[in-house]
């Protein structure tokens, strides 16, 4: 299965660069996800929702444009 930026490419377009989202942004996720785990699991909410983030997010630099997908 191709990704979107592979699917989303015109005529004659390149990808110079891919990219995925820095782990250091999601951060914040974990922390709050660590702090509410006791609670009834909720915790485990945050984290799921900063994989999904992770795994979803597709950035690509090409030789005609800038892709973003979040």
């Amino acid at each position: 299965m191709a990704s979107y930026v592979q699917n989303t490419l015109i005529k004659d377009e390149k990808i110079i660069y891919e990219g995925k989202t820095s782990i250091w942004s999601l951060i914040p996720l974990f922390v709050v996800g660590l702090i509410f785990l006791p609670f009834l699991g909720l915790g485990l909410l945050f984290w799921i929702a900063a994989v999904i983030r992770y795994a979803t997010t597709e950035l690509a630099f090409t030789n005609k444009r800038v892709i973003a997908k979040f």
